[in-house]
């Protein structure tokens, strides 16, 4: 009796499991995945904003 093919047929239902709910959550929960989506989402800057410039904050140590 071959015991993986049950472990790998488990691993594969709980991957997408997880997967399926990571994408309902960001599509039902509204969340943005990036900076400008999400600073539109911010009620002080307008809908229609236009991102000008992108800045790389991170120094290399």
């Amino acid at each position: 009796m071959n015991k993986r093919k049950p472990v790998k047929k488990l691993i594969g239902i709980v991957f997408f499991i997880l997967v399926f709910v990571f994408a309902c959550t960001v599509f039902f929960l509204d969340l943005h995945l990036t900076p400008l989506n999400a600073a539109k989402k911010n009620n002080y800057i307008h809908k229609n904003a236009v991102l000008l410039k992108e800045m790389n904050v991170l120094q290399n140590a």
